[in-house]
C-alpha cells in the first residue's frame, strides 16, 4: 500500500516518475492533478490510501500546505542540473530570460545565468499566486523566453511565447523519494513511541497530570480521573481544576516536590512533582500519584511472598531467651552491630543460636523491611554452592534451568545474607565471594554481565578461621574483609542460668497441643545446669524433646534427665565418649542427682566429685 504521493500538473513528469521509482520506490504512488485543481482529488487521495508525505512542486507544495491534510508536505528539490537545461533553452531565443517561479525553483540561478551570460530577471510566485499576471508582466518587460515550473509555462506557452520547463530530472527525482522514505520512517516510529508512551500512560498504575508552560491540562490518565473524580480535565486550567496538586507552583520554582502526602477527592495520596526544562526553560510540570491503600496492599503481597518463599527472618532481640550476663552482653553488642551496615562475622561452636543472632540483627537493622537470606555453605558441594550463590544463565551448564535461575545475593538484594559455616567454603569460591565484597557486583555462571547488589553480609563459623588460613583452606584477605565486626556466640555453659528458662520453653513446644507441659523439678534443673552441653542449646532442645515425648505430664525429676543423658553418652563412639564422666553421670542419675550420695556410691568425697565433674566438663568442652 502507497505511502507517498508523488503530485504533478505535468503529465510528462508524473510518467517520468513513475518509471524512475516503479522498482526503488513502490511506496511511491505518482499521481497528475490539473493546475486549476482545488485540491479535492489530493485529499480523495490521501483518505484513499492512508498517504503520509506528499512531493509536490511550487504552487502545487503552497497548495498540500493549505490544505492542512494529516501529512507531511515535502517540495520536490530542483538541482543546479535541471535550472541549467532550462537555461540554455531558453538562451536558444534570446539572452533577456524570465523566471516565473516560486524561490524553491530558482535557487542558484542567479550564479547560472552569469555563467552563461543571460540577462535574467525574476518573477516570484510565492505563496500560490497566480503566475498568469506575472507571466504577462515579463513578456511585456521584453523577456525573450520564460523559464518556471509547469503553471507558468503553460501560460506562456498559451501566449505563444518561447519557454523552458525547470522540470525534475532522475536525480532530483531520486533526493525526493529519499527524503520521503526517510521521513515516513521517522513518522512511523514517532507514532510507534507515541502510541507506547499513550499506553504506558493510560495502562501505569500511577495517576499523571501535565500542564504545559500556561498551566493548562495536556495530560490527563485514566486513573487520574478514577482517582480525583474529574472525568475530562483536558484543556482546563490545573490550578482551577485541580488545585490540590499546586503544579503552577512547579512552574514557577522550576523545583521538583517528591513524596508529598495530600488528600484529593477523600483519598490519600503519595505524590511526585517535578518540572520539564528545555534549553534551561521550564516548558512544562508532570504529577504523578498514587492511592497510598494501593501501595500498601502491593507492599503486603511483596512481604508474603517473601515469607512465603523463606527468605525472611522470625527471630528479634526480644525473642532470644535469657537473662544470664554472657547472652544480656552478647545482645547488646549485637544490637550495636545492628545499626550500622558492615560485615559482622558471628563466632561460636555449634548449637550456639548464631542463625538466632543474625536474624535479630537483621530485624534489628535498617534493613530490617529487606529480604534475609541464609545458605549453609557446609551443605552443597562447591558447584552447587557457586550457582546458588551467584546464580546461574539458562543453558550455562548441564541440568541448568533452560529459564537461568537467580542467586541468593540477588535474593537477598535490599536485606541481609547470612553465609553459615563459611570455613567450609571451597577456596575457589572464596576468591569469587571475595570479589563481590569488593566491587558490589555479581556475575551469574554463564554470563558476562555484572549485576550490582545491595546486600549486608553476615558470615557464622565454628571453625577457627586463622587455623584455617594456616592451612591454606581459607584466603587470608577475605578473613580480614569478613573480620570487620565479630561477635562470640556463648556456649551454654556460660549462661546456665538461662537453662531452667531454656528447658521450660522447649518443653512448651513439644508438649501436645492443648496440654499442659510436664515441669522440671529443681533438682532435674540444678542436674541441668551442671552438665557441661557440649551440643550447646541445640542439645538440651533435642533432649527436651525426648522429655516431652516419654513424659506427657507430671513433674520430671533429676534421675529421669540424668538417666536420659546417660543412655545420650552411652551412644557416643572415641574419642566422645569418657568413660569416667558416663560413670559420674549414671550415679548421679541412680542416686536422683544427688552429689553427696553419688559420691559415696562412687567411693570417693563430694568435694572430689565435683572438682572431677568440673575437670571433665570443661575439658570436654575445649577438645
Amino acid at each position: 500500500m502507497p505511502s507517498i504521493l508523488f503530485v504533478s500538473s505535468d503529465h510528462g513528469r508524473v510518467a517520468y516518475a513513475r518509471t524512475i521509482f516503479a522498482e526503488e520506490y513502490p511506496d511511491i504512488l505518482p499521481m497528475h492533478t490539473p493546475p486549476d485543481s482545488d485540491g479535492s482529488d489530493i485529499t480523495a487521495a490521501v483518505m484513499e490510501h492512508g498517504i503520509e508525505v506528499v512531493i509536490g512542486r511550487g504552487a502545487i507544495h503552497s497548495r498540500v500546505k493549505r490544505l492542512d491534510l494529516p501529512v507531511t508536505a515535502l517540495e520536490a528539490p530542483v538541482t543546479a542540473l535541471d535550472t541549467l537545461h532550462a537555461l540554455r533553452i531558453a538562451k536558444i531565443h534570446g539572452s533577456r530570460v524570465a523566471a516565473v517561479a516560486s524561490r524553491s525553483v530558482i535557487t542558484g540561478v542567479h550564479e547560472l545565468s552569469e555563467l552563461l551570460g543571460i540577462d535574467l530577471r525574476v518573477y516570484l510566485m510565492d505563496g500560490g499566486r497566480d503566475p498568469r499576471p506575472l507571466v504577462e508582466k515579463a513578456i511585456e518587460d521584453g523577456a525573450d523566453a520564460i523559464i518556471g515550473g509547469y503553471m507558468a509555462t503553460s501560460i506562456a506557452e498559451e501566449m505563444g511565447h518561447p519557454n523552458a520547463l525547470v522540470s525534475n530530472h532522475e536525480e532530483g527525482l531520486r533526493q525526493a523519494a529519499r527524503e520521503a522514505t526517510e521521513i515516513v520512517t521517522a513518522v512511523r516510529e514517532e507514532k510507534r513511541r507515541s502510541g507506547l508512551i499513550r499506553t504506558l500512560i493510560d495502562h501505569t498504575s500511577d495517576g499523571i497530570v501535565a500542564v504545559d508552560a500556561a498551566g493548562k491540562i495536556i495530560v490527563f490518565n485514566p486513573v487520574a480521573a478514577s482517582i480525583t473524580g474529574v472525568a475530562n480535565a483536558l484543556g482546563t486550567l490545573a490550578d482551577k481544576t485541580l488545585p490540590v496538586l499546586k503544579l503552577m507552583k512547579t512552574l514557577e520554582s522550576g523545583k521538583e516536590d517528591l513524596g508529598g502526602i495530600f488528600r484529593i477527592n477523600g483519598i490519600d495520596v503519595i505524590c511526585q512533582r517535578v518540572p520539564v526544562t528545555v534549553d534551561g526553560k521550564v516548558v512544562a510540570a508532570v504529577a504523578t500519584f498514587q492511592d497510598v491503600r494501593r501501595l500498601q496492599q502491593m507492599e503486603a503481597r511483596v512481604r508474603r511472598r517473601i515469607y512465603d518463599s523463606g527468605h525472611a527472618a522470625t527471630a528479634t532481640f526480644d525473642t532470644l531467651l535469657g537473662k544470664s550476663p554472657a547472652q544480656m552482653r552478647t545482645a547488646a553488642q549485637a544490637k550495636e552491630f545492628a545499626l550500622t551496615d558492615s560485615t559482622v562475622l558471628l563466632l561460636g561452636e555449634t548449637g550456639t543460636g548464631k542463625e538466632l543472632l543474625a536474624q535479630s540483627i537483621h530485624n534489628y537493622s535498617s534493613r530490617k523491611k529487606g529480604p534475609f537470606v541464609a545458605i549453609n555453605c557446609a551443605a552443597l558441594p562447591g558447584q552447587l554452592l557457586e550457582s546458588e550463590l551467584f546464580g546461574y544463565e539458562g543453558g550455562a551448564f548441564t541440568g541448568a534451568n533452560p529459564k537461568g535461575k537467580p542467586g541468593m545475593f540477588e535474593l537477598a538484594h535490599g536485606g541481609t545474607l547470612l553465609l553459615d559455616e563459611v570455613g567450609e567454603m571451597d577456596i575457589h569460591i572464596q576468591g569469587k565471594l571475595l570479589r563481590v565484597l569488593e566491587e558490589r557486583k555479581i556475575m551469574r555462571l554463564g554470563s558476562d554481565k555484572l549485576l550490582p547488589i545491595n546486600v549486608r553480609l553476615i558470615t557464622a563459623t565454628n571453625s577457627n578461621l586463622r587455623e584455617l588460613i594456616r592451612k591454606s583452606a581459607f584466603r587470608a584477605d577475605l578473613y580480614y574483609r569478613l573480620n570487620v565486626l565479630r561477635l562470640q556466640a556463648p556456649p551454654l555453659r556460660e549462661r546456665r542460668e538461662d537453662i531452667p528458662l531454656l528447658a521450660a520453653h522447649f518443653l512448651d513446644i513439644f508438649s501436645a497441643e492443648g496440654k499442659s507441659p510436664p515441669k522440671l523439678a529443681p533438682d532435674a534443673e540444678s542436674a541441668l545446669q551442671e552438665y557441661h552441653w557440649p551440643g550447646n542449646v541445640r542439645e538440651l532442645r533435642n533432649l527436651m524433646e525426648r522429655v516431652a515425648a516419654l513424659h506427657k505430664r507430671g513433674t520430671i525429676d533429676a534421675s529421669t534427665v540424668m538417666g536420659l543423658l546417660a543412655d545420650e553418652h552411652a551412644e557416643l563412639t572415641p574419642p566422645e565418649y569418657d568413660e569416667d564422666l558416663a560413670k559420674i553421670y549414671a550415679a548421679l542419675a541412680e542416686c536422683g542427682g544427688n552429689h553427696t550420695r553419688a559420691a559415696k556410691l562412687l567411693g570417693m568425697s563430694r568435694i572430689t566429685l565435683w572438682r572431677r565433674l568440673k575437670q571433665k566438663q570443661g575439658r570436654n568442652a575445649s577438645e
